[in-house]
């Protein structure tokens, strides 16, 4: 602790960019290895407890900024009114397999970590991309690997056009480079987390909880994140 607290004083100050940045690696160091709790079994960090905490109080501060009349201090977000605050995005690479394995047989192993490499290169760039023009930070990103990303974002129609001309932007990019080789989907979906709604069943099983856009029910975390990717793949035909 005494260490965090040393270094957390030296960070810098002058830019809230490198501020948030330095904070999200300095978590990371100290609060990687931590469970997010020492009451219930956590399956997750404390780092990562944090940083999605931070992702969604800044979300929610920009969807709130954008639509005012969405929040009062007697009630939470109203979503009987059909607001859903959040956006979880889906970036996909596709085309990876066919791009990383159709190399020479004199130099596989080089060639193979090489393309590899440069496939997370470009996933990272574009997750800059989308960070730094919507005014997000590192910590948004909720899992990175094997050629995917998720993001969870504000719900705002500043941040939804940028992810438009972003992917224009990106795909144009891509197929100068690669001529169709190699592909991005990019998809999302709008939702909310309905705090009243988390009770148990007769057999002590939790019910559903999540509002999704186009849905007149609520439905579990696992079918947000199963419709985000869904979505994204239709993107592929």
């Amino acid at each position: 602790w005494s260490l965090f607290v040393s270094e957390f004083k030296r960070l810098p100050t002058d830019s809230l960019t490198a501020f948030n940045t330095s904070l999200h690696y300095l978590l990371k160091k100290y609060c990687g290895c931590i469970p997010a709790s020492t009451v219930d079994f956590a399956d997750n960090s404390l780092f990562d407890h944090l940083k999605i905490t931070g992702a969604i109080a800044q979300s929610l501060y920009d969807y709130q900024a954008e639509n005012p009349e969405s929040f009062n201090y007697n009630k939470r977000v109203s979503l009987q009114s059909g607001h859903l605050p959040l956006l979880l995005l889906c970036v996909d690479t596709s085309g990876i397999q066919k791009f990383i394995y159709d190399i020479s047989s004199k130099y596989a192993a080089k060639s193979l970590k090489g393309r590899s490499f440069s496939l997370q290169l470009m996933l990272d760039e574009i997750a800059h991309t989308i960070i730094n023009q919507t005014k997000t930070s590192q910590s948004h990103i909720i899992y990175s690997s094997g050629g995917k990303f998720f993001m969870l974002l504000p719900n705002t129609s500043k941040v939804k056009n940028k992810l438009a001309d972003i992917e224009t932007e990106i795909k144009k990019a891509i197929w100068e480079k690669y001529k169709g080789r190699v592909y991005i989907c990019m998809g999302y979906i709008a939702f909310a987390y309905d705090k009243d709604l988390k009770k148990l069943n007769s057999l002590g099983e939790p019910l559903p909880n999540m509002w999704l856009e186009g849905l007149d029910k609520p439905v579990y975390l696992g079918d947000l994140w199963r419709a985000v990717s869904e979505k994204t793949a239709e993107k592929k035909y």
